[in-house]
């Protein structure tokens, strides 16, 4: 078998869409007890220890197979390994020596994580521009250079330039240890930094809770565009994250706010503006005249200018078809099938249409979409093979039956029309069809 370092130094380009543990555990999933962490980083420490007294040259470390991975503890396990340095309980040099045999030599993969890790302290200069350049190539391993990279000159740099060339986590890695120095790299953020097509929103979220909006606001060049491109992130922004823990709220409220009304001129700008708005009048913690400022806001998106954006959206199917729904009730639109055929033109699954026709939908609405159901669909792919499993255990796999359960749902009332759908639903193949 290959070693790693060899074989990830001959490999042209980067692999940051592999799945990885890494990044799913520093950015997505909850850090394990910092008991946990404890005992495990004394765990690793106590297996040095003891190679380092037989003075054996031979690795055996992390061999136990249901150990979690490195990246759940390396910051203890080294502020650890550290401090026996500075005991003089293991020599310097000979954790110099192992640094590099796990970096260069290994062909197991959990020792050259821990060689990375060492090698925040214990490589030698002249050897970590050549670590570092092989090791970002690679989502599984980048993550524990996030150290070790600052020891780079012009570290900040090289993150900027690594998040432009690299795709997936190993950009995600870069964005999130990059500082934002200087307007350059804001801007960069802003417009570009967040692109991706895995790890998109994640980057929208982190992205905008660290940019100065201040200062790209205040930018020369600004132009409807960019507006619209701010409008998106920032829509994505306030619909996964509270409100009440937004740090910039004020930015948005005083200086986007103004900024996407005048310039704004899309949906994502209109939808911005809403999202704002209904966040301002629930947050307590903000002192206004909000009597005022909600009549201010209903006279902005009454306007002619947000009125036409809104239409146009739902004749081109721009937006997504949940913010397009939710949006009808301020223009006192209860959106029919036709309305609403443009977005299942773009993806005939799309569930929020389904959901929406079959709850609120007038009787030909609800028609027109039991007849494009049909059409679409082979029924007989839905029924016949039985399963007894209940609705919160249902996986993707069965999306098109939750589907036909949504079209049985409202084609009920639908007579003589929906007779035949529903005495098919008798034989479908989840429970939710067959009630």
């Amino acid at each position: 078998m290959e070693n790693v370092f060899k074989r990830l130094q001959e490999f042209n380009g980067y692999d940051g869409y592999k799945e990885s543990f890494e990044m799913n555990y520093l950015c997505i999933y909850e850090s394990i007890p910092l008991r946990e962490q404890v005992e495990l980083a004394n765990n690793l420490v106590d297996e040095i220890l003891n190679m380092y007294k037989s003075e054996s040259n031979e690795i055996y470390l992390l061999e136990d197979s249901n150990s979690k991975s490195l990246i759940c503890y390396f910051e203890i396990f080294m502020k650890k390994i550290n401090t026996l340095v500075k005991e003089m309980i293991i020599d310097e040099k000979w954790l110099y020596k192992l640094t590099k045999e796990l970096i260069y030599k290994s062909k197991k993969v959990e020792y050259v994580k821990l060689g990375l890790v060492l090698s925040e302290k214990y490589l030698n200069v002249e050897n970590l521009r050549e670590v570092v350049d092989t090791f970002s190539k690679s989502g599984e391993y980048v993550f524990y250079l996030s150290n070790t990279i600052k020891k780079l000159e012009f570290y900040n740099t090289y993150l900027f330039n690594l998040s432009k060339k690299a795709t997936g986590s190993i950009k995600v890695f870069a964005i999130v240890n990059m500082e934002n120095l200087d307007s350059k790299i804001n801007s960069y953020l802003i417009e570009d930094g967040y692109k991706d097509t895995k790890y998109e929103r994640l980057l929208m979220n982190y992205i905008i809770s660290i940019v100065d909006l201040n200062e790209y606001l205040e930018k020369r060049d600004l132009d409807k565009e960019k507006i619209n491109n701010l409008a998106r992130l920032i829509c994505n922004y306030l619909l996964s994250v509270e409100f009440k823990y937004i740090g910039n709220k004020l930015e948005l409220v005083n200086r986007f706010l103004p900024t996407v009304v005048n310039y704004g001129t899309n949906f994502e700008s209109l939808y911005s503006i809403f999202l704002i708005a209904i966040n301002v009048l629930k947050d307590e913690n903000i002192e206004c005249n909000k009597i005022e400022f909600e009549k201010e806001i209903n006279d902005i998106l009454l306007s002619e200018k947000w009125k036409n954006i809104y239409f146009e959206a739902l004749r081109d199917a721009s937006g997504k078809t949940e913010d397009i729904i939710k949006m009808s009730e301020i223009y006192d639109v209860n959106l029919s099938f036709d309305d609403l055929l443009p977005y299942l033109n773009r993806d005939i699954r799309d569930f929020e249409v389904y959901w929406h026709i079959s709850k609120k939908g007038t009787t030909s609405s609800r028609l027109k979409l039991l007849n494009f159901f049909e059409e679409t669909f082979k029924i007989d792919d839905l029924i016949g093979k039985m399963k007894d499993i209940e609705k919160d255990k249902l996986t993707q796999e069965y999306y098109d039956d939750m589907l036909f359960f949504i079209v049985l749902k409202g084609s009920k009332s639908l007579y003589p029309e929906g007779k035949n759908i529903s005495l098919k639903g008798i034989f479908g193949n989840i429970n939710e069809v067959r009630k």
